[in-house]
């Protein structure tokens, strides 16, 4: 939804210096959201109407596509969204910029702040409902993915919404942590058994398993020229914005008369290696140099100093990407687990 607005109207704006994210009442149950760009800033508006409509046990499966997702499942956060031109896309943040760095795009860095603020937005939503973002996550845990998939044992602490941010950082980090791992666990063994989490070695996102071989085609920006005339030239509106594509969702045929397929880049994680790397940049500060790395900060005590609006900054963060893994686990569970059966 979102991602249809921005490439129908960023062609004819630079990159955007405000955004702002809010609910509408009059948008009506049948229009969840709508954007509106002038010049270089941006307005969100999420429907209030559609949101009291959706069926509060199914909540997250109605506010991940589209919002927090694209219709290849694909993270919205690390999106170009409209293909940008050369010159903007080259865009260097500050000028100590150099491999260790993460994000050069200012496109792509406004992209992912229109979904932070549409994950604050829900959390206002659901506050005002008595509700909280915590519960909903930790019920899709513990309760549907059981019901919906009859996947069982995949387990998660509630979180008490009321506790300090700082503090509810800390809990979520180590439940997004502990659930990932029973992902591993359910790829290796075809069960979770929970007694095995303490054996584990640390969490290393880039070597989570997907339950499918050869889930993502990667395929180099500068590389797509060379394909115009082959099976990727058919299809460039759908990798252009991300540089990869699930090769589940590219027609057989097309594979089989592509010679050049073969040797395109296969990746079989459950987070394409672009997704992985901006997980890593949001909770780890082993790779980049400006990282966030908000799990290692706030595990480690060294946020002490940190404001009251920060720590709710990176408390949203947290739950912008706890709903991003969610996104990925349903994508599994929907298409690849009676593969496993």
């Amino acid at each position: 939804m979102i991602n249809d607005y921005w490439e129908q109207q960023h062609e004819t704006s630079n990159a955007l210096s405000s955004i702002k994210v809010s609910l509408k009442e009059d948008l009506g149950v049948y229009t969840p959201i709508d954007v509106k760009i002038n010049g270089t800033n941006a307005s969100v508006f999420l429907s209030k109407q559609w949101l009291d409509a959706i069926p509060r046990e199914d909540f997250i499966f109605y506010i991940l596509p589209g919002i927090y997702v694209d219709q290849f499942n694909r993270f919205l956060s690390i999106s170009s969204a409209a293909v940008p031109k050369k010159e903007i896309a080259e865009i260097m943040i500050g000028n100590s910029y150099n491999e260790n760095m993460y994000r050069d795009d200012i496109i792509t860095l406004m992209w992912d702040r229109v979904v932070t603020g549409i994950t604050t937005t829900l959390e206002v939503y659901l506050e005002k409902k008595y509700e909280s973002i915590e519960e909903v996550i930790s019920k899709y845990i513990n309760e549907r993915i059981n019901k919906v998939h009859g996947v069982e044992v995949f387990s998660m602490n509630n979180i008490d919404p009321t506790l300090p941010y700082h503090t509810k950082i800390k809990l979520l980090s180590i439940e997004l942590e502990s659930v990932l791992k029973q992902f591993q666990l359910f790829v290796t063994y075809k069960e979770v058994n929970i007694a095995y989490l303490e054996y584990m070695p640390p969490l290393d996102i880039n070597a989570i398993k997907s339950m499918k071989e050869d889930k993502y085609v990667i395929v180099d920006y500068g590389e797509l020229d060379n394909y115009q005339e082959g099976t990727l030239g058919k299809i460039p509106s759908q990798i252009k914005p991300f540089d990869y594509l699930p090769e589940y969702l590219i027609p057989g045929d097309l594979i089989n008369d592509f010679e050049e397929f073969k040797t395109l880049e296969k990746a079989s994680g459950l987070f394409a290696p672009r997704e992985a790397e901006f997980l890593n940049y949001c909770l780890n500060n082993s790779m980049h140099h400006n990282a966030l790395g908000i799990r290692n900060k706030y595990l480690h005590g060294s946020t002490m100093h940190y404001s009251k609006e920060k720590h709710h900054n990176n408390y949203v963060i947290l739950l912008k990407v706890f709903l991003l893994v969610i996104a990925k686990f349903e994508e599994e569970f929907a298409l690849f687990l009676p593969t496993v059966k």
